[in-house]
C-alpha cells in the first residue's frame, strides 16, 4: 500500500510539474514497464491526453529508452509546457473539476499497477537551434555539468552558425536543470534525428571537422560530461513542439 500509494504522488508531479519556473520547459517522468505492458501505457496517456488532457496546452512525449547504460528506465513520459502559469492554471483547473478529476484518478488506477517510477527531472528551456520538427523522433541526449555556462552557450552556438553546424539535418535543445535531485547534471544537450541513419550519418560527414574540434575543445574546458542516452518517440499528444516552446 505504501508503495502504490507514493507511486500516485509521484505520478500527480507529471501534472503539477511547474512550480517555481518561467518560461518553457519540461517534466519528465522515467519509468520502468515490461514489454507486454509498454502498449497499455500509451494507450493510458493517449486516453488522458484525447479526454481532459487535450485542455492542458501542453505536449506530451512518451518515449522509449535504445541505449543508457545500466539504467532501468524503460520509457520516460516527457511533459512540455510553455510557462509555469500554464501549467499551474491547468492543475488548478483539474483539481478543481470533479469530471476531469475523476479522469485523472482513473488514468492513474490504469498506470500504477503496470510502471514503477524511476526518476524525475524538471528542466527550463535556454534555446533551440535547427528545424523543429515533430517528426524528429530519435534523441540523443548529453548529460553535462557546467562551471562556465556563458561560454558553453556562444561555442554552441557558434558550431551551428559554422559551415559545419549548417548542415545539422536536426534539432538541438539546451536545457538547464531546475531539479533533479543529488548530484544531477546542471545541462543537458538533446539531439532529435528523423532517424537513427539520419543520426549516423551526420555524425560520420562531423567527425574530425575543425568546427567540432574547436566545440569539444571548448566544451572539454568548461564542463563535466556525463555521458548521453538514446531514446526513440513511441507516440506523442497536444501542441506541437514549436508552438509550445515559442516564448
Amino acid at each position: 500500500m505504501r508503495r502504490i500509494k507514493s507511486t500516485v504522488l509521484l505520478f500527480v508531479a507529471v501534472l503539477m510539474s511547474f512550480s517555481i519556473q518561467a518560461g518553457p520547459g519540461i517534466q519528465v517522468t522515467a519509468i520502468s514497464t515490461s514489454p507486454q505492458n509498454a502498449p497499455k501505457v500509451a494507450a493510458a496517456l493517449g486516453e488522458w491526453m484525447n479526454g481532459a488532457g487535450k485542455n492542458s496546452g501542453s505536449r506530451l512525449i512518451l518515449q522509449q529508452a535504445v541505449a543508457d547504460g545500466g539504467n532501468p528506465t524503460t520509457h520516460s513520459i516527457v511533459s512540455m509546457h510553455s510557462s509555469m502559469a500554464a501549467a499551474e492554471a491547468f492543475s488548478n483547473k483539474v483539481q478543481g473539476d470533479e469530471g476531469m478529476m475523476a479522469e485523472w484518478t482513473a488514468f492513474l488506477g490504469k498506470m500504477v499497477p503496470i510502471s514503477q517510477i524511476v526518476a524525475t527531472s524538471r528542466s527550463a528551456h535556454v534555446t533551440a537551434w535547427g528545424d523543429i520538427d515533430d517528426d524528429d523522433t530519435v534523441w540523443l541526449v548529453h548529460s553535462f555539468s557546467v562551471n562556465d555556462v556563458a561560454s558553453m552557450y556562444r561555442a554552441l552556438d557558434a558550431y551551428m552558425k559554422s559551415d559545419t553546424g549548417k548542415k545539422f539535418p536536426g534539432e538541438a535543445h539546451l536545457f538547464a536543470t531546475i531539479a533533479g535531485g543529488a548530484n544531477a547534471p546542471s545541462h543537458f544537450l538533446a539531439l532529435g534525428y528523423k532517424s537513427q541513419a539520419e543520426m549516423e550519418s551526420w555524425n560520420e560527414m562531423t567527425l574530425g571537422s575543425a568546427d567540432l574540434r574547436a566545440l569539444l575543445s571548448t566544451l572539454q574546458a568548461v564542463t563535466e560530461y556525463h555521458g548521453a542516452n538514446l531514446a526513440i518517440t513511441r507516440a506523442a499528444w497536444g501542441k506541437s513542439t514549436k508552438s509550445v516552446l515559442k516564448r
